[in-house]
């Protein structure tokens, strides 16, 4: 049987907090450093080109995660615009038709700001590059939409058929969370078709137009104690616990109709969520906004 060696947390341990507007982050400076056999690295001649990545890596994700999640709250994106019909099997003729495109934005519009993604259609694995930002500037979404069309049409040569379907522009109402997730969503393991090796040869998924002018909000960075951090995370459980035992009685009332199951899947999706926070410790936490202000507040009466 294995033997389970089990820390027990020190008063004086210490924690990184850090909060941005959409996300909790706190890093656990004590947990005790695995070591295992060193690795010999291969010489590698300078001269070759760094290796294009073959896949959308966790860091590479959690990075965007947290660039979407650090825009100040009151500067939100404004513009979600999704383009396809990319119908070379080229990763490279991808790249260049995206340099194209931002260079056709910041020209016309250059107090815009824009985070771009390509990921792969679901069935064919074609590639679909998505856009989500702030134009800054007045336009119809009508007039928009036809000169994004104009645009990507030349750009990728596109013949008079596919006009209709290249390009999707919709404005952002209410809070960008859900097309954060979209944003930040995990890539497929496999691309179907003739798509599948230029996947693997494709490299960064993901980058930003104009990050000057992003709306980027303060990041506090806070360093607590282990009673601090305990007393944090003891009332978030609670707050959650007390939600999931709320719908459990709502459950009791509503057998057999059409609000059922609605309130399963709420239980279940609470339920994820204690998981989430029971073991957050160097993890982010996409908390709630109701949780988010329960956070700082307790934070804020614990350190006073």
């Amino acid at each position: 049987m294995a033997d389970l060696d089990i820390r027990i947390p020190d008063p004086d341990d210490e924690y990184t907090i850090r909060i941005a507007p959409g996300y909790v982050s706190i890093t656990d400076h004590n947990k005790p450093k695995v070591s295992g056999p060193k690795k010999q690295k291969a010489k590698v001649s300078k001269s070759l080109a760094a290796p294009a990545r073959n896949r959308f890596t966790a860091k590479s994700r959690l990075s965007l995660q947290k660039a979407l999640n650090e825009i100040k709250l009151r500067k939100p994106p404004t513009h979600y615009i999704v383009l396809t019909c990319m119908t070379s099997p080229s990763p490279k003729d991808w790249k260049r038709a995206i340099t194209n495109l931002r260079r056709r934005f910041v020209e016309n519009f250059p107090r815009s700001w824009f985070y771009w993604r390509l990921m792969p259609e679901k069935q064919r694995g074609v590639p679909i590059l998505h856009l989500l930002g702030r134009l800054e500037d007045a336009m119809p979404m009508d007039e928009l939409r036809k000169l994004v069309t104009g645009w990507w049409v030349k750009i990728n040569d596109l013949d008079g058929t596919l006009e209709h379907r290249a390009v999707r522009v919709q404005a952002v109402s209410g809070s960008p969370e859900k097309l954060f997730r979209k944003m930040g969503s995990g890539e497929p393991t496999t691309h179907h078709t003739r798509y599948f090796e230029s996947w693997g040869k494709l490299g960064k998924r993901w980058a930003v137009w104009n990050e000057k002018n992003v709306p980027f909000d303060v990041v506090e960075e806070i360093t607590v104690k282990h009673d601090c951090h305990h007393e944090i995370k003891r009332v978030l459980l609670d707050a959650v616990e007390q939600d999931i035992n709320e719908i459990e009685a709502r459950l009791q009332k509503q057998t057999g109709t059409p609000e059922y199951i609605t309130l399963i899947e709420s239980l279940n999706k609470k339920r994820q969520y204690l998981d989430k926070i029971r073991g957050m410790d160097d993890n982010l936490i996409f908390l709630d906004t109701k949780d988010m202000e329960l956070f700082r507040d307790t934070l804020r009466e614990y350190n006073n």
